[in-house]
């Protein structure tokens, strides 16, 4: 019997890839284990030839067909070339796990009624239903996501918290088939990273061996609540002067952290990691003692994955009360979901973790169990799988 085929679309894919391109990656290699014939429609990046080899090694087909950057004239060209690929490939569903790749999916399908599917983070549908915008009513791209949303099979939200937001910003979400699937990491990417390398790693950064470590992964943006944790960290100096603060990621807020830094006097207390390969991320993970990202960035804080991924090395987080996170922290189980404005709660936290060895220990531990039996890959893409072949037999 010929495989079903799917034709997973991104603006976000390997090398430059941010949660929704680890996502559809991620989908791709577990639909691909289910006996789907899986094409993704990937970016171009100017340095193709680096990774056309990591292409060629997955378990599905890449095909890399439009520049990143969309706008104008490049949203026509994503558009041309999907068109292109959906008369060629002939696929039996169209699954868009993007912003970017939502309305170039409404303006297709508009053309070429398909099968189609949407995973949806958050943040998108503040783009794309915001009654505020003076252009919402009139703009036509907005009539066309409308017709998208409602005529898709099956809306795929990444947590509750993302369900409800579509159910506040879109009006005919009633109208809808929609359902909750949870992220998960890829375990078959995660391994537990040998000691020599973690002592390899605390050499280059310069840390000692009975230093605590605090771990942030993000892009360094100001909801983030990076900031709010520096500021804590006099009051826990104070009493665990041995700790020491990585940051990883970069972004538009880098230079007001760096200048906080700067005015509280915490140089030699906070370290500036910079950007990270996803596959390289591992050992920092390892080396660390707690987790801890305080978004401010409310319901578009859909989800969280990074969380899951501390879990995975058994690591304690400390998370936001706000958004899809605490579907991901079990409060005082596998961590602590705090108001992320405010930093005695934050303080008070992390003193309870680093005062309470054996209780940190049990709640990385919790954690880990938790990635395991929930936070995983592998149930994700089954159930999107599920999703697919009873919603044809309908």
């Amino acid at each position: 019997m010929k495989k079903k085929k799917i034709l997973l679309l991104t603006l976000e894919f390997y090398p430059y890839a941010g949660g929704a391109g680890i996502y559809t990656a991620d989908l791709a290699e577990g639909l691909a284990r289910l006996d789907l014939d899986v094409v993704v429609l990937a970016p171009l990046y100017s340095e193709q030839i680096m990774f056309a080899e990591w292409d060629k090694k997955q378990n599905y087909r890449i095909i890399r067909c439009f520049n990143r950057i969309i706008k104008g004239l490049g949203l026509i060209k994503y558009t041309f070339a999907l068109l292109k690929h959906i008369v060629k490939e002939k696929p039996n569903y169209i699954h868009s796990t993007d912003g970017i790749s939502h309305k170039v999916g409404a303006i297709s399908t508009f053309l070429f009624p398909l099968n189609v599917f949407i995973t949806v983070h958050g943040s998108e549908l503040y783009d794309f239903f915001d009654s505020k915008k003076e252009n919402y009513k009139s703009s036509f791209l907005s009539f066309l996501l409308t017709k998208y949303f409602v005529k898709a099979k099956k809306i795929i939200c990444v947590s509750k918290s993302t369900q409800n937001l579509l159910y506040s910003k879109f009006k005919e979400a009633e109208k809808t088939s929609n359902i909750v699937i949870y992220n998960g990491i890829n375990l078959r990417k995660f391994i537990h990273i040998d000691k020599t390398k973690i002592e390899e790693l605390r050499v280059q950064l310069g840390v000692k061996q009975n230093d605590l470590i605090l771990l942030s992964v993000s892009r360094l943006d100001e909801e983030k609540g990076n900031d709010r944790v520096i500021e804590t960290l006099p009051a826990v100096i104070k009493k665990f002067p041995s700790l020491k603060y990585l940051i990883v990621g970069d972004g538009p807020y880098k230079n007001d952290l760096i200048k906080l830094v700067d005015k509280l006097r915490l140089n030699k207390f906070v370290y500036f990691i910079g950007k990270i390969d996803s596959d390289k991320i591992m050992p920092f993970y390892s080396l660390s003692d707690i987790f801890i990202l305080p978004s401010r960035r409310g319901s578009g804080e859909s989800f969280g994955l990074v969380y899951v991924e501390a879990y995975f090395f058994k690591k304690p987080v400390i998370g936001t009360t706000h958004g899809g996170v605490p579907e991901v922290i079990d409060h005082e189980t596998t961590g602590y979901t705090v108001n992320p404005n405010d930093t005695e709660e934050i303080t008070k936290s992390l003193l309870n973790l680093l005062s309470n060895r054996e209780k940190a220990k049990i709640m990385g531990e919790n954690g880990y169990k938790l990635a395991i039996q929930k936070f995983n890959s592998d149930i994700m893409a089954k159930a999107v799988y599920d999703i697919y072949i009873s919603s044809s037999s309908k």
